[in-house]
């Protein structure tokens, strides 16, 4: 009886806040620099099964989703902006780590976002806000080892000032590189200790290449309802 009772009282529940206009979530959309974000596109997705609310936040950062069912959801965020006359198509982050969480909207769910352009994807494993570098050695000695420098050419993506970042390829990759435009330099130390600058290119077998390039990450595509960072790879020939 006590089961019957509750499972009467659930359905009750849900047809009542159907009846009522549904759960609600809402939340607000920040810069790195806590400023609202105008435009950010919102979902409201079910965390067990298909259908899909989306908004938009307005002027002042805020958005609201209501109508929805007494079920699991997840909320997710793209911005879409322009950095240095590229187009940049942005993943922005759950406030806090437990926002990546689903949620019932029993009570009214908050759901707040912010801009970031590096550190963990939290719900995806081992993808990054920052940028991705694929690297490719041409001519390098087997055993030699090779530290790249980023040095920012002026504010980051988020506003930011940025710093110069250090990096070894790991499985010749470079992942979570803050999102910006970069001076890139490399570093070759031979298996014998000697060390010596690289040789530094955008693509394969490049005559013209030299000691230092340039790097900036965009968006050749829209990233809204992709779950990685939204961002192309780059790719840096080093010999």
């Amino acid at each position: 009886m006590t089961a019957i009772v509750a499972a009467g009282a659930m359905f009750l529940g849900v047809a009542q806040a159907a009846g009522n206009g549904g759960g609600v979530v809402s939340g607000v959309v920040q810069d790195a620099q806590g400023k609202p974000l105008e435009g950010v596109r919102v979902w409201i997705k079910p965390s067990v099964t298909t259908g899909l609310v989306e908004v938009r936040t307005g002027p002042d950062g805020r958005y609201r989703a209501q109508g929805l069912l007494m079920m699991p959801y997840n909320a997710y965020a793209w911005y879409r902006t322009t950095y240095r006359d590229k187009n940049v198509c942005l993943r922005v982050a759950p406030e806090s780590v437990n926002q990546y969480d689903s949620f019932v909207p029993t009570d009214g769910a908050v759901r707040n976002f912010k801009l970031r352009i590096s550190g963990l994807i939290d719900d995806r494993g081992n993808i990054y806000y920052g940028g991705e570098v694929r690297v490719f050695y041409e001519g390098i000695a087997s055993g030699a080892t090779v530290e790249v420098k980023f040095e920012p050419l002026g504010p980051l993506a988020d506003g930011s000032m940025g710093k110069s970042v250090v990096r070894t390829p790991k499985d010749m990759m470079l992942q979570d590189i803050p999102v910006g435009a970069y001076r890139v330099t490399a570093q070759v130390t031979e298996p014998g200790g000697r060390k010596r600058p690289a040789r530094l290119s955008r693509k394969s077998n490049d005559a013209g290449a030299s000691t230092e390039t340039t790097m900036e990450w965009e968006s050749k595509d829209s990233c809204i309802g992709s779950f990685g960072n939204g961002l192309d790879r780059a790719f840096l020939y080093i010999r």
